[in-house]
C-alpha cells in the first residue's frame, strides 16, 4: 500500500469515526464516492475500532509480576495471567545459584 492510500485510509477514518454514527453512511458515500475497497477497508476498521481499545488491557509483564508477588517461589508454568497462558518453564535467570 503506498502512503498516499494509507493516507487517504486514515483521513476517511478520522473523519467517520468523528461523525454522528447516524450519519456515516452518507459521509461513507461522498468521501469513497466509486471506491468500493476504500469503503470496505473504513467499514472494517470501524467496527473493529472497540475491539482495539481492548486488546491487551494489562501488560503480560505486570500480571506476571503480580503473580510472583503473590508467591515468589512458585513457577507460572501452566498458569493463566489475565488472557495469556504460561504454557512451560523454558529456562532461569543467570543470577540463580
Amino acid at each position: 500500500m503506498s502512503p498516499e492510500r494509507w493516507q487517504q485510509i486514515q483521513e476517511v477514518f478520522d473523519k467517520a469515526r468523528a461523525c454522528d454514527p447516524a450519519k456515516r453512511a452518507a459521509l461513507l458515500q461522498e468521501a469513497c464516492e466509486d471506491d468500493e475497497e476504500l469503503r470496505r477497508e473504513i467499514e472494517w476498521m470501524l467496527a473493529h475500532q472497540e475491539d482495539a481499545k481492548h486488546f491487551i488491557d494489562a501488560p503480560a509483564l505486570k500480571l506476571a509480576a503480580i503473580s510472583i508477588a503473590a508467591d515468589p517461589g512458585a513457577s507460572l508454568a501452566g498458569s493463566t495471567l489475565g488472557s495469556y497462558v504460561d504454557l512451560r518453564l523454558i529456562g532461569r535467570g543467570g543470577m540463580d545459584i
